[in-house]
């Protein structure tokens, strides 16, 4: 709610008590080498969690949920997630709508093979247009992060992981908590269980899971290439 300053730089970053942080846009020249979000995951080490954090095998856990993937900016944090998860993190995502470019990236099966995706996107009424999806928007972190190698990062707010996400009237909220990271995790399990499907466009090699889970979706196939919902 603060007051809006327009002769100095618009984005600002107020660390409100130690465990949380506050990071208001428009985010002045965002791009690959220069993104709030980029500086994050580059503090990511997805081998090494201590204290009960990452899998079972000490590997970094990464989860996101989010409502709209699309534009430049959704495809160089594609592309991030792609390197994280060929580093050996431990990644599952999730969106309602992702554009054309960042579904190419989704199927990129270098390194490890496929990551894997769900879409929380359905067409309940079967017009060729999705009507039910979530409006979440979080990167979950828990594993070996910058000097902390038992880290429960929860990093939420308004900002969308495409370009209107860093040029609009956005919040960027990061929760350092592991008591709150246990909710935020609970409820992205659920989701991926019980309120999303495995994205169509990606060949995965465990039929029989693929197909039950696709059960949950309704309408048309999900395509990887052509016109996408944003154009781009």
């Amino acid at each position: 709610m603060r007051q809006d300053k327009p002769q100095h730089p618009a984005y600002w970053v107020r660390q409100v008590p130690p465990h949380f942080k506050v990071q208001a846009t428009p985010y002045p020249n965002f791009s690959a080498h220069h993104d709030p979000i980029i500086s994050m995951l580059d503090n990511v080490h997805c081998k090494g969690a201590t204290g009960h954090t990452g899998n079972k095998v000490h590997h970094t856990v990464v989860r996101v949920v989010m409502h709209a993937w699309n534009d430049d900016r959704g495809q160089y944090l594609a592309q991030k997630m792609r390197q994280l998860y060929a580093a050996g993190c431990d990644v599952k995502l999730m969106y309602g709508f992702a554009g054309e470019s960042v579904r190419n990236t989704f199927a990129n099966r270098v390194k490890r093979g496929y990551m894997p995706i769900h879409t929380t996107g359905y067409d309940t009424d079967f017009d060729g247009f999705i009507d039910l999806y979530t409006h979440q928007k979080e990167l979950l972190i828990d594993g070996n992060y910058g000097g902390d190698s038992s880290s429960r990062i929860v990093v939420t707010g308004s900002s969308n992981w495409n370009d209107d996400g860093m040029r609009g009237d956005e919040e960027i909220f990061t929760i350092n908590l592991g008591g709150q990271y246990s909710d935020y995790i609970d409820n992205f399990r659920f989701i991926w269980e019980h309120r999303s499907h495995l994205v169509r466009y990606i060949p995965y090699g465990n039929v029989s899971a693929r197909a039950a889970t696709m059960r949950l979706a309704a309408g048309p196939t999900l395509k990887r290439f052509g016109p996408a919902w944003e154009n781009d």
